[in-house]
């Protein structure tokens, strides 16, 4: 892959739990009856698949498998909780956010030049333009399917080990009502002692303002409340978070999916 510019980040030393650890601390807090009761009062009861189960949780507004789900299944892989995909499929699609770009305007990983580079290729499934601020769930593809049956179809043919484990994201709802320090405050209670996110916060100078400004305060407030803080691992490597690597699809996808769906004139190389 080829490697981003390093990133200065604000994140703390400790803001990412390594995933052993991380494990071990949500067994232990499983057992603390008087944690779980107030962080279940604090969200006025957690969401059900996370109140079934401790889970592996990594948000996404479609399930999709690219190499950053990939890497997600490769992580929890031989852990002793489920992962899942949280989905918000209410929000509304924007061609400035690349990861909801690139659900439509699909990359796919060819290899790196000889300078390191990512070299991939777009094929569009759908209509940016026709879709801009439409609801995810309500957006169809070319041939007539919707957006995500389209991209659950996809987990199903290559990744049929998680195509079960997806959950719709009531949470959503908080953030596009109430704005996200709300989100935040009610979204990492869940990563207390009923789950452990996988995420990286910063991957470029936008998200790191954001990072400082509203995710580290509502961390760090939480820590304090709880007497111990939310349990999140760090999905990619730091330096590397940025790589457009992550958001693409294996390249032997292509000839597969362009058959009936896509058109060669929707061809662009990257």
């Amino acid at each position: 892959m080829h490697k981003e510019k390093p990133i200065l980040t604000i994140e703390p030393p400790n803001f990412y739990t390594p995933i052993e650890v991380a494990l071990n601390k949500l067994w232990y807090r499983r057992r603390d009856a008087s944690l779980i009761r107030r962080v279940e009062g604090f969200l006025h009861k957690a969401p059900n698949f996370l109140r079934e189960a401790p889970k592996a949780v990594l948000g996404r507004f479609i399930a999709t498998p690219n190499h950053e789900l990939h890497r997600f299944m490769e992580m929890t892989d031989g852990l002793d909780i489920e992962p899942v995909v949280m989905e918000t499929l209410w929000d509304k699609f924007c061609t400035l956010n690349p990861d909801k770009l690139n659900l439509i305007h699909m990359p796919f990983y060819k290899g790196n030049d000889k300078n390191g580079k990512t070299l991939f290729e777009y094929h569009n499934v759908s209509n940016c333009t026709k879709y801009q601020g439409t609801q995810l769930c309500n957006i169809t593809t070319y041939s007539g399917e919707s957006l995500v049956s389209f991209h659950h179809r996809l987990l199903s043919l290559y990744m049929s080990n998680i195509d079960k484990s997806i959950v719709i994201d009531d949470a959503f709802y908080l953030f596009n009502n109430c704005g996200p320090r709300f989100f935040y405050a009610y979204f990492l209670p869940r990563f207390i002692c009923h789950g452990i996110l996988f995420e990286n916060f910063i991957t470029n100078n936008e998200e790191q303002l954001f990072f400082e400004h509203v995710v580290l305060p509502i961390f760090t407030e939480l820590s304090h409340y709880f007497g111990v803080q939310p349990l999140i691992v760090q999905l990619l490597p730091p330096y590397e978070a940025a790589d457009i690597f992550w958001r693409c699809y294996p390249y032997e996808m292509k000839s597969a999916l362009v058959k009936g769906i896509y058109n060669e004139n929707q061809l662009i190389h990257g």
